[in-house]
């Protein structure tokens, strides 16, 4: 900031950055006065600068000018100045000496206070609506007030770490589905705080529309065991399946743990029995005849997206991983060749992977072979003989079925006709499940509830 001491007529004085005011008049027919200024209008502080340089009066006359501070003269001069090097009041005296007589002026100057620490006094939160889904990351950017803040940093925080989290740099990461407050303080100490509130959503599921139909369902294939007999006939109706294993930012997002051995957000939730996918207790909805409790995965996803998502029975998965109506045979989903499809214990190194790798089935579904053994809902019984329409499996049981094999498994297991069974609080790292919902009016969209 610069500010000006001005005379007008005899001379002029230039102040930098001393405050504003005026100083008074020399002598009437001196026809000058002193005055002084800062360009914004805003009192500036030490060290102050402030001079006064020769001008040529109406006369013509040559002048001499002596510069005074507090009592004390500093210079006799056509071109001199002085700066502060302390706050406070000071007497500035000015005399212009020429032939018409000696014209004086003297004025108290306050030089203001310095301000080492200009504190934040509000910060703004960029931008103004934020929503992201679980599983992904959204910048947030503060702009602090005033623009001459000492210290503009601010500290980023979530009051809600377990349904976002933020690093130092506002990167926001979405957990759980629902609602966050991410606050900015300012780091100066001044206490100045602003939050913002940021709503999670849950990740879309990709589905495959499986046209209804026929088809001829068990050990069809060479090296089948006991239990995928007899082959029956099977009509089911049409239905929408998740091309992918649910995974754990999935889980996460709604359940707000991770129960894998194996984290990865882009990984297949595993070590989830059936139970903890069905749930045990509480409200429930009912679904293809199962019940979905409150506590279970399936019916917060429901509640949370309005939707009818649900385990498949043990008829559809098979269906759709033999590739429904544009079936081509393969021994496994999508493929005669394991490796082009599947995720097993000669190629897996012993670990699961993200979704999609592979190359999909006729329908476009992914990981049917290998990977995670997929809990379906049906509890494991011997087939009927008899042609069946949109079976559920048996009644009652004690084990519920699995199916499609998994990273540690032989070549066998991972046949499409293949099927496995365990205890419904069974738990492991080689097992995880993928959903269904019935067909709606609106392609690749699961009906509501």
């Amino acid at each position: 900031m610069f500010g000006l001491l001005l005379f007008s007529g005899m001379a002029t004085a230039v102040f930098h950055s001393c405050g504003d005011g005026h100083l008074g008049d020399i002598e009437p027919w001196a026809d000058f006065t002193m005055s002084y200024r800062t360009a914004d209008g805003q009192a500036a502080a030490p060290p102050c600068l402030v001079m006064f340089t020769n001008a040529t009066n109406t006369g013509g006359l040559s002048t001499t000018y002596s510069w005074t501070v507090n009592g004390v003269q500093i210079a006799t001069s056509q071109d001199i100045s002085y700066t502060f090097t302390s706050s406070g009041t000071h007497t500035v005296a000015l005399r212009a000496i020429n032939r018409n007589g000696s014209h004086y002026v003297e004025k108290s100057l306050m030089i203001p206070q310095l301000e080492t620490n200009v504190m934040v006094t509000g910060i703004t939160i960029h931008p103004s609506e934020v929503s992201i889904e679980a599983g992904k990351i959204i910048s947030l950017t503060a702009t602090v007030t005033p623009d001459n803040a000492t210290n503009k940093d601010v500290i980023w925080s979530s009051f809600n770490t377990d349904m976002a989290i933020v690093d130092d740099m506002g990167v926001v990461t979405g957990i759980r589905a629902g609602m966050a407050t991410i606050f900015a303080t300012a780091a100066d100490g001044s206490g100045v705080s602003s939050s913002k509130i940021i709503s999670i959503t849950f990740p879309d599921f990709e589905m495959a529309f499986i046209e209804g139909g026929s088809f001829l369902m068990g050990g069809t294939n060479p090296n089948y065991f006991p239990d995928e007999l007899p082959p029956h006939q099977v009509t089911l109706n049409s239905f929408y399946m998740a091309k992918y294993q649910v995974i754990q930012a999935q889980w996460i997002a709604l359940m707000g743990n991770n129960p894998s051995f194996r984290p990865g957000p882009n990984l297949p939730v595993e070590n989830v029995s059936w139970n903890d996918i069905v749930g045990l207790s509480g409200s429930y909805v009912e679904l293809s005849g199962i019940r979905y409790y409150e506590d279970g995965f399936i019916y917060k996803l429901n509640v949370t997206t309005g939707k009818g998502y649900r385990l498949p029975t043990e008829a559809e998965w098979e269906y759709a991983a033999r590739g429904g109506n544009k079936s081509m045979g393969y021994l496994f989903s999508g493929s005669d060749n394991p490796d082009e499809v599947a995720w097993y214990i000669s190629n897996s190194n012993f670990t699961t992977y993200p979704w999609g790798l592979k190359r999909p089935n006729e329908l476009g579904v992914y990981d049917m072979s290998g990977n995670v053994w997929e809990w379906c809902q049906d509890w494991y019984g011997a087939y009927p003989s008899t042609p069946q329409t949109n079976p559920r499996g048996p009644e009652t049981g004690m084990y519920r079925v699995s199916r499609g094999g998994a990273q540690n498994s032989y070549l066998r297991y991972l046949r499409v006709s293949c099927r496995n069974y365990d205890f419904p609080y069974f738990r492991s790292v080689v097992v995880g499940f993928r959903l269904v919902c019935d067909s709606a009016p609106v392609l690749n969209d699961c009906p509501s509830l």
